[in-house]
């Protein structure tokens, strides 16, 4: 009686064992099936023990049972076969999840046009000339100290989307340019248009004539930095280490510059400059952004009828900086995020370059430029700090 019990619950324990693997093996195959990739298990020689297929009919050749056995060599051309290895290897010393990428021609053929059963140059070279050409994302873990798994990602369509996708942002951003170009070189042009004509098809005094003259060289000389501008969205100037700038000087000249706008927009334009060293920036470029960040202020200030600016210089041991304060509208949260961008502008005439440009030219000379919302929604504040003038 004893005997048969043993024998009743030995057979109870193996059906319970097989129901748990047969569960197991069930679980793990629809995990297998819900998985998109196709997975390799490969041992530490790059011999293929056991292949999956993925869910994109171009890839069903790379999980084929008729593969396993086969070794990295045979199943690739040489060049992925030794990338392959090569995070093989790593992966295994390393521990850790190795990502790489490589291309192969789609595959739908029999395996005798696979390239792995051709020899030497012709296999490359079959490889090579592939016309549907694949692209893949691999990334290889150990599972073992015997075993590797490898999953292949087919990214064609996702690559293609990314670079359809950056063409079609270049041609947005170079249709801007257009559109801004268009209309910086209109303007100019129509003012020395009107007033050569004065001069060449009227009578005038000469004095007028002479300030007519004076009009166009200005606009000839506008036009000519507007070139400068265009090169440096091109490519932009490197920053001059030997560059030597005044900082509270190129305060005073944006100061005395904006000083009519300043008062006709009725604002309180305020100084707080103690003394500084030079600091690594040219005298052209010091005055280009802190003209720009002013001309931002007058505008933003001129919507509400009247304000307070004011800019701050201060002097450390390696660096300066410089605050420009105004009372104007808080930046929205949506716009912060975008404001150093190219093109990006809020306002119906802007171009979007301005604070771009000043950005560049700071970071060129090695300094920052910040902006931020003053507490309580009372103002805004940039902030440009600029390296000390190395003698």
């Amino acid at each position: 009686m004893a005997a048969n019990r043993e024998l009743r619950q030995e057979i109870e324990r193996r059906a319970s064992v097989e129901e748990s693997l047969r569960l197991s093996e069930g679980r793990n195959r629809a995990m297998l099936t819900a998985v998109p990739d196709v997975m390799w298990l490969l041992d530490p020689g790059g011999r293929l023990l056991a292949c999956w297929p993925g869910v994109m009919p171009q890839d069903a050749w790379l999980g084929s049972p008729a593969l396993v056995g086969q070794s990295l060599q045979a199943l690739l051309p040489p060049q992925v076969a030794a990338l392959v290895r090569q995070h093989l290897e790593a992966a295994r010393e390393a521990n850790a999840v190795q990502a790489f990428e490589f291309r192969l021609p789609a595959q739908h053929g029999a395996r005798s046009a696979w390239p792995g059963q051709q020899d030497g140059e012709a296999a490359a070279s079959a490889w090579s000339a592939g016309q549907a050409a694949q692209q893949y994302e691999g990334r290889l873990v150990s599972v073992g100290d015997e075993q590797m798994l490898c999953l292949l990602r087919n990214v064609t369509e996702q690559k293609a989307a990314q670079r359809e996708l950056t063409q079609a942002e270049r041609l947005a951003a170079f249709a801007k340019l257009s559109n801004w170009l268009a209309h910086e070189i209109n303007n100019p042009l129509q003012n020395i248009e009107s007033n050569l004509d004065l001069i060449l098809d009227f009578p005038i005094e000469e004095q007028e004539k002479r300030d007519n003259l004076e009009i166009v060289r200005k606009e000839i000389e506008r036009l000519a930095r507007l070139i400068v501008t265009v090169l440096n969205l091109v490519s932009p100037p490197s920053g001059r280490q030997d560059a030597k700038g005044d900082a509270a000087k190129a305060v005073e000249r944006v100061l005395w510059l904006t000083g009519r706008r300043l008062e006709e927009a009725q604002i309180e334009a305020t100084t707080g400059l103690s003394a500084a060293p030079s600091v690594q920036m040219s005298p052209d470029h010091l005055i280009q952004v802190c003209l720009n960040i002013t001309l931002n202020a007058i505008e933003a200030l001129a919507e509400q009828g009247r304000g307070r600016f004011h800019i701050a210089l201060q002097g450390h041991d390696d660096h300066a900086i410089l605050t420009f304060t105004n009372d104007g509208p808080p930046i929205p949260d949506e716009v912060a995020p975008h404001i150093f961008e190219p093109f990006y502008t809020t306002k119906p005439s802007g171009t979007g370059l301005g604070l771009w440009v000043c950005n560049n030219l700071v970071r060129q000379s090695g300094g920052s430029l910040t902006a931020r919302n003053l507490p309580d929604d009372s103002g805004v504040a940039f902030t440009v700090t600029l390296p000390v003038y190395d003698e």
